[in-house]
């Protein structure tokens, strides 16, 4: 989960904290998960055994334990009981979030880059934006120019209100941008922002829809290359769309390169390099890249990326390695646990790798019911079992294999069923599935490569087989 605001409070799920100003309080991983569950249901009243079937699924507590958990995030933020301002006690009822969280804000200042970065990754590929980390400095105009500062401070409010990703405020957002370029045409990031209004709006419509967004949003991004050629975050949106939407690999790489070349202290340059170069099969490159994008950015060290880089190597070994060393330092989250599965997977240990897909359930907020469902599909035969059991029952979520329906088609890997498994590729790839720019070098997919059907859906992806 991404970080939010709770009052006087930044919340930092990946980091376990709580920051106000220069001061930062650290809360354990069950309070914190309790947090982030009563702020997913904030204003609503949520019963004790709603919490304690949620928070402490599968275990036998008492209702101390969740009593002790509400101290323990009453104490960090400040709160009190009698007179609460954040949680609220309703006698014989529950417990209720009376503070609604916001949206973080985009910032100048550093809370800004503790934004997990591997939201930009496969490992959790939701939307792709990269408004979260683009640099507000006067670079943004044609180099050496100054923005106006009626026309920026334009731009800051629509960059402001494109955070929301609500549909009033994109609308508000794009009106304030095309007013910051009335003020000052040069204003590179004010395309930038209309671009980025065309792509949230591209998310949240149907294939058939979505095409002529993106289509547009481009054409604004090469607009706002054309008044900005130096502008390191331009080139590299525009390279991660040639990569992820446009499957330009070309000139993907180009647009990689360049904003390294321009921007090479900052770590997102490198982190999405990395990503690309994993799918092309430059499993050493991408090493390197992903590499340089710690030493630039340590606080990121515990995300999977490197594990994940020597898995697709085909060194499932050396990636629990760098799954354990991540464990040691910290709290497991949601993509540590689904890179452990697929890690424990190819290492033939299903029985650890299940105790992964439990977790991931337990984070994504299943119930009791359902998770003791699923164990009893594994005492009866495994994950194979259990995967064919999540296919019957329609669950999409992503627990380990991405969303459905790639998630169905290694799912049916797992079972030895080819051709259901070529059946949801083929669904996978009508829906623009992102992950499968990955499916040339991942090895879960290696019971498929001798698959004719296999190779045409790679070359219409525009994807090359693995030397052998």
């Amino acid at each position: 989960m991404q970080d939010f605001i709770l009052g006087e409070w930044q919340v930092c799920p990946t980091q376990n904290s709580l920051t106000r100003g220069n001061e930062t309080r650290q809360l354990e991983h069950t309070p914190m998960q309790l947090l982030l569950f009563l702020a997913q249901h904030a204003n609503q009243t949520l019963s004790k055994e709603q919490l304690l079937a949620h928070i402490w699924a599968g275990k036998v507590v008492s209702e101390e334990v969740l009593t002790v958990a509400i101290s323990n995030i009453r104490k960090a933020l400040g709160d009190s009981a009698r007179t609460p301002k954040y949680i609220k006690t309703l006698p014989g009822k529950g417990y209720c979030l009376i503070c609604p969280p916001t949206a973080l804000p985009p910032t100048n200042t550093p809370v800004e880059k503790k934004r997990p970065l591997w939201h930009f990754a496969p490992l959790l590929l939701l939307v792709p934006l990269l408004w979260w980390f683009w640099p507000n400095k006067a670079q943004l105009t044609v180099a050496g120019a100054v923005p106006s500062s009626a026309g920026q401070d334009l731009y800051n409010q629509g960059r402001f209100l494109l955070s929301s990703q609500e549909d009033d405020h994109l609308l508000r957002a794009d009106s304030l941008f095309d007013q910051a370029l009335q003020k000052d045409p040069q204003l590179g990031s004010a395309l930038w922002g209309k671009a980025m209004v065309l792509i949230l709006k591209a998310e949240n419509t149907s294939l058939e829809q979505a095409a002529p967004l993106r289509n547009q949003a481009m054409q604004l991004l090469e607009e706002a290359e054309q008044r900005a050629p130096d502008n390191a975050a331009v080139q590299l949106q525009l390279g991660w769309q040639y990569f992820t939407h446009q499957r330009d690999f070309g000139l993907a790489r180009q647009k990689f390169e360049r904003a390294i070349e321009l921007d090479g202290r900052d770590p997102i340059q490198h982190f999405l390099y990395a990503q690309f170069l994993m799918a092309m099969g430059e499993n050493d490159a991408a090493l390197l890249a992903t590499r340089r994008y710690i030493d630039l950015a340590p606080q990121y060290y515990a995300v999977p990326v490197v594990a994940w880089i020597y898995n697709t190597a085909r060194q499932p070994q050396q990636a629990l390695s760098e799954l354990e060393k991540i464990a040691a330092l910290t709290e497991p989250d949601l993509s540590f646990h689904h890179s452990a599965i697929k890690i424990l997977e190819n290492l033939g240990q299903d029985q650890r790798a299940f105790h992964h897909v439990l977790q991931s359930m337990q984070l994504s907020g299943f119930t009791a019911e359902q998770i003791s469902q699923t164990r009893a599909q594994f005492t009866a035969g495994g994950l194979t079992q259990v995967y064919a059991w999540f296919i019957e029952q329609k669950i999409s979520d992503n627990l380990g294999h991405y969303t459905a329906p790639l998630a169905y088609a290694r799912y049916a890997i797992k079972a030895n069923q080819p051709e259901q498994a070529i059946k949801w590729l083929k669904q996978a790839q009508q829906a623009r599935q992102i992950e499968l720019l990955w499916m040339a070098v991942d090895p879960y997919y290696d019971p498929l490569r001798l698959h004719p059907d296999f190779h045409l859906i790679l070359n219409q992806l525009g994807l090359k087989p693995p030397s052998p």
